[in-house]
């Protein structure tokens, strides 16, 4: 959020300052409205995430000894894409591939980030990881495959979870 500070922090500061805007809602609401509902959720606790915000969660926290945060039952989602990291160049070659790296134990307390990547036809996309228990996975995959069919298709499908 160092960009959106006012004042920001300081050219060169590579520290750690992270706030996580709560979205609630219901499985159902989520399962029975479309993906907009959601993704209007997530733009508006984006757009309330200001210096106020910032600064309001600093001071409640300080106010209780600095609790722990609890990511049991959590799904975080950040947006890496316009951090460059595709532009780098260390002089080993263009990056054909890349994000973050995980350790297996630690993968269900971390977040997911949308990352750039190149489709299979080579245009620009984006790539949404998500760490989800197996049987979850298995559910979500075989949803994702059936709406994409669908989608190619030119048939709209509702997800069912």
């Amino acid at each position: 959020m160092g960009w959106k500070r006012d004042p920001p922090m300081p050219r060169g500061y590579y520290g750690c300052a992270l706030v996580y805007p709560i979205v609630e809602t219901t499985a159902g609401e989520l399962c029975g409205k479309p993906l907009s509902y959601a993704l209007e959720l997530v733009r508006k606790a984006k757009s309330e995430a200001n210096d106020e915000y910032m600064r309001s969660t600093v001071d409640f926290l300080a106010s209780r000894k600095w609790p722990p945060m609890v990511v049991d039952r959590t799904f975080c989602v950040s947006d890496i894409s316009a951090i460059g990291e595709d532009r780098m160049d260390f002089g080993w070659g263009k990056r054909i591939a890349g994000g973050i790296p995980m350790a297996a134990d630690i993968m269900n307390k971390l977040p997911s980030y949308f990352m750039k990547c190149k489709g299979a036809d080579g245009k620009d996309c984006m790539v949404v990881p998500m760490y989800l228990p197996r049987t979850a996975m298995d559910r979500f995959a075989a949803q994702i495959s059936i709406w994409t069919k669908n989608q190619q298709a030119g048939r709209w499908l509702d997800l069912q979870f």
